[in-house]
């Protein structure tokens, strides 16, 4: 059931949810798209730079000072691989102009900003690895399933939304589990939103007495496909 008021009560939210769950998921993106390699190669042999000069580098001023250097570049904007990858990348055109600037400066900071996700979140990862009781591939992200503790609730705690969690600074998509039954999911990338899931009328009836507001009239029980986020054998074994 999605929830209107995510934002405004997410104080409330995250005390609710940490209640009662005792697994958190959050999804991390593969280079999504064939050419991004490509292009990060391209980028840092002719800027002489290398991925830890783009991570420290890397503002909105390091970004306008990459589009000046390459806006013209021919290499990094090869018409071929652009026009074969331009609308993976969900550029809002539908037909590609490879001399667009905007275009241009979308192709290039998408590069760069997969370093700095793929660092932000191996450093986020590495943090949670002993408590980490299972990764899930799928085909363009790969799902990490981590035990509830202490310094997570305190993260947890210090952010502002759920919504947060987000590319190209963090890891994205968070779940909440008690055992395998989800009970809160966000979305990521172009769609923002939050679901949360009661197990009975009764909790519904409750959130809404401490000011959650669905988008839903009245309580709608959760289907076993939404219930099981993921497959009930690969957690219901482990030991947490």
């Amino acid at each position: 059931m999605r929830v209107f008021n995510h934002k405004e009560m997410y104080k409330e939210l995250v005390e609710y949810i940490c209640s009662k769950c005792n697994i958190i998921c959050v999804n991390v993106r593969d280079y999504e798209y064939d050419e991004t390699p490509k292009v990060i190669e391209i980028l840092l042999k002719k800027t002489n730079n290398t991925m830890e000069d783009v991570i420290s580098n890397y503002s909105e001023k390091y970004l306008d000072d990459l589009y000046n250097y390459f806006v013209e570049d021919e290499e990094i904007f090869d018409k071929t691989y652009i026009k074969k990858y331009g609308r993976a990348i969900s550029y809002k055109s539908s037909n590609i102009n490879i001399k667009d600037k905007e275009m241009r400066r979308y192709w290039l900071e998408t590069a760069v900003n997969y370093i700095i996700y793929n660092y932000n979140t191996s450093m986020w990862l590495r943090k949670y690895k002993q408590k980490t009781i299972l990764k899930r591939k799928s085909s363009h992200s790969t799902e990490y399933y981590i035990k509830l503790n202490d310094a997570l609730k305190k993260e947890l705690h210090e952010k502002k939304s759920f919504l947060d969690w987000e590319f190209p600074y963090f890891v994205e998509g968070i779940c909440f589990y008690k055992d395998e039954r989800c009970l809160l999911k966000s979305s990521y990338g172009r769609w923002r939103y939050v679901n949360l899931y009661p197990e009975n009328e009764r909790e519904y009836k409750y959130l809404k007495s401490i000011g959650i507001q669905f988008d839903e009239k009245k309580f709608e029980p959760i289907s076993k496909l939404e219930a099981k986020c993921v497959n009930r054998s690969e957690l219901i074994n482990l030991k947490y």
